[in-house]
């Protein structure tokens, strides 16, 4: 099982430096609601494994377009 690495208490923009090391381009990102409930989420690319909040994935994805 992945360690995930919990990013929650994190500053918005430091979530978004996790979030530009994975992309919005990469394939097999697999996004999931944590056994904690909403807004809780985990995000597993490759190596890397979160543990973070729905609400700064959104933000962070409006910012990209």
């Amino acid at each position: 099982m992945a360690e995930y690495i919990d990013i929650r208490g994190l500053s918005d923009e430091k979530k978004y430096e996790w979030y530009e090391g994975i992309g919005k381009d990469a394939e097999g990102v697999e996004v999931r609601e944590h056994e904690s409930g909403f807004p809780n989420i985990t995000i597993d690319y490759e190596d890397i494994h979160l543990f973070t909040d729905i609400f700064s994935v959104e933000e962070w994805w409006k910012r990209q377009k």
